[in-house]
């Protein structure tokens, strides 16, 4: 990565590479965690079939990752079904995928803009519902403040000497109750909307942090504040029956809950509304259960 290039053509903060690359690679996230404590699943870095097939898995299912950002995600359910899941993704991406433990949780983020290795602004969601039965991104989420989860992700993101927004994803085990660290996302994440709702706007801060050098610190949020994305991830839900049309109702017209539907935006908004008409009228909804093979146990 050309960083200084890119420095003469744009003041956007972004780490250096070094820690750019820690925070790409699922593999040394997990590695580095480990170094600072902050707890992981059962993690395996099988460098091939053989290996693979060595490993002593205790229960399944299991997630098999690509080591690189690609949506390179599946999840095995014994060991032939693992060995194909592994080979689907090392032919993919060219580089042997993790082996890691089904965590049963619930999804949690950290979020923060930093400023050079020094926190400027912080947040933290729990996940209400996710778009697949598994996991997978949000289509509802309520901002919390808890300071175990703060300090797992401020402990992983000043090792990185962390410079910009990150994210750090993890999911509460309901064996232990404790945050397992997921993945870190060296970006702008998918439920920012949230966020701002409750009072950190992250993409204004980071304006204000270019153009003036920094930000007075922010640390406080409102708490408690939900917010969906009914069009169309929670639609889709709907359509593969993992959430009741009464339920989707109830939180559609509650005033307290904020949505991604402005009438004050209409353009957006009626593109979403398109998206889900077509979704209902679609004769192929995408499938959001993930079948188990014939073979499984």
């Amino acid at each position: 990565m050309r960083k200084d290039s890119i420095n003469c053509n744009s003041k956007i903060p972004v780490a250096d590479f070094p820690s750019l690359k820690i925070a790409a690679s699922k593999k040394d996230s997990i590695l580095l965690a480990k170094e600072l404590g902050v707890p992981t699943p059962k993690t395996f870095f099988p460098n091939n079939s053989s290996e693979l097939m060595n490993l002593k898995i205790e229960s399944y299912p299991v997630v098999v990752k690509a080591v690189y950002e690609g949506g390179f995600v599946r999840y095995a359910f014994n060991k032939q079904d693992l060995k194909e899941k592994f080979d689907e993704i090392y032919k993919l991406q060219g580089v042997p995928p993790l082996v890691q433990e089904f965590i049963k949780g619930v999804g949690y983020g950290f979020f923060a803009l930093f400023n050079q290795g020094k926190p400027r602004a912080i947040f933290m969601h729990k996940r209400i519902r996710e778009l697949y039965v598994i996991g997978g991104p949000s289509t509802c989420a309520e901002s919390v403040f808890v300071p175990e989860l703060m300090s797992y992700g401020m402990r992983i993101l000043k090792a990185l000497n962390w410079h910009g927004v990150g994210m750090v994803e993890f999911r509460r085990d309901f064996d232990d109750g404790k945050f397992k660290l997921m993945e870190i996302n060296p970006k702008f994440w998918g439920s920012l909307d949230l966020a701002i709702a409750s009072g950190i706007d992250f993409p204004y801060l980071l304006y204000k942090m270019v153009v003036e050098g920094d930000v007075n610190p922010i640390f406080n949020y409102k708490v408690g504040l939900r917010f969906m994305w009914p069009l169309p991830d929670d639609l889709l839900r709907i359509l593969n029956k993992l959430t009741d049309a009464k339920s989707f109702l109830s939180d559609l017209f509650n005033p307290y809950i904020k949505k991604n539907i402005a009438l004050t935006d209409l353009k957006p908004t009626l593109s979403l509304i398109w998206d889900g008409i077509s979704l209902i009228m679609s004769k192929k909804v995408p499938r959001l259960v993930f079948p188990r093979p014939a073979h499984t146990f």
